[in-house]
């Protein structure tokens, strides 16, 4: 499995969504946009269960669950998703949600509420 950037990720989806070279619709539809492949569903939800548990009841960092889920939690971390620090001078060995964490999860939710 191959690991990717969410800031990757959404800066494909707007370079898609702002083409100027998009071909015309010739078929009536609701709405316009981009269709995730399964792959990358499967890993928007893998980082939203992630960070889900960890906003619901913060897992250890040596946790069943961080080593299972190992390479999203490493993703989620890096996309300053989740984070073990507590204040600039304090960490600590669970695995907390920060703002832009919240941030994530309501956009996850709104994308599948719509």
């Amino acid at each position: 499995m191959s690991v990717h950037s969410l800031e990757e990720w959404r800066k494909k989806r707007d370079e898609r969504s702002t083409s100027k070279y998009q071909s015309p619709q010739n078929t009536a539809s609701d709405e316009r946009g981009q269709i995730l492949t399964d792959e990358e569903a499967e890993h928007i939800a893998a980082v939203f269960t992630v960070v889900q548990a960890a906003k619901m009841k913060p897992y250890t960092t040596k946790s069943d669950f961080a080593r299972t889920w190992a390479t999203h939690v490493a993703l989620a971390a890096c996309e300053g998703l989740i984070s073990t620090r507590l204040n600039d001078a304090t960490f600590t060995n669970n695995w907390m949600v920060t703002a832009d964490g919240l941030a994530y999860l309501s956009e996850v939710e709104d994308v599948l509420r719509d």
